[in-house]
């Protein structure tokens, strides 16, 4: 009898000992989150949402907002973030300096605005066959309307 319960404190012992350790790395991340609009506060889905940090291994992590233009990504490690929405057609948002702390969720929305296009149209032209100083009709006759003229 002895002996069982011995064993049974050790298996809560490493039971209790795991789910503290699971505890600790939850701890030890975040989230960013958040939703994509447009100027008229419309959602936008199809966003691609990029997170940037000294902290991240292996570069960036992208998401893309679904069709009520929400993303979210998760074990983040806390650190300073830069947080980037773009969409086709419209400006690219960039915002810095997002401060996540382990165990906290941020929520950062993007409020894109419609891109703005500046384009230069060049039309190439000759100078017309028409005189614009003269009120002169003239009419050039060839032979064959000669020929066809009607005689009376």
């Amino acid at each position: 009898m002895q002996f069982r319960s011995r064993r049974l404190a050790c298996l809560v012992l490493m039971l209790v000992c795991v789910l503290a350790r699971g505890a600790e790395a939850q701890e030890q991340t975040g989230t960013i989150t958040g939703r994509a609009t447009d100027s008229s506060g419309a959602t936008l889905p199809g966003v691609t949402v990029s997170v940037t940090s000294p902290n991240l291994i292996g570069g960036a992590r992208t998401a893309v907002t679904n069709e009520q233009g929400v993303y979210r990504m998760t074990l983040l490690p806390g650190g300073v973030y830069a947080v980037k929405f773009e969409l086709a057609g419209f400006g690219t948002l960039q915002v810095e300096q997002v401060d996540l702390n382990a165990g906290a969720t941020m929520t950062i929305n993007g409020k894109l605005d419609v891109a703005t296009l500046q384009e230069t149209v060049t039309v190439v032209s000759q100078s017309p066959t028409i005189d614009l100083e003269s009120s002169k009709v003239a009419v050039n006759w060839d032979q064959q309307k000669l020929d066809e003229l009607p005689y009376s």
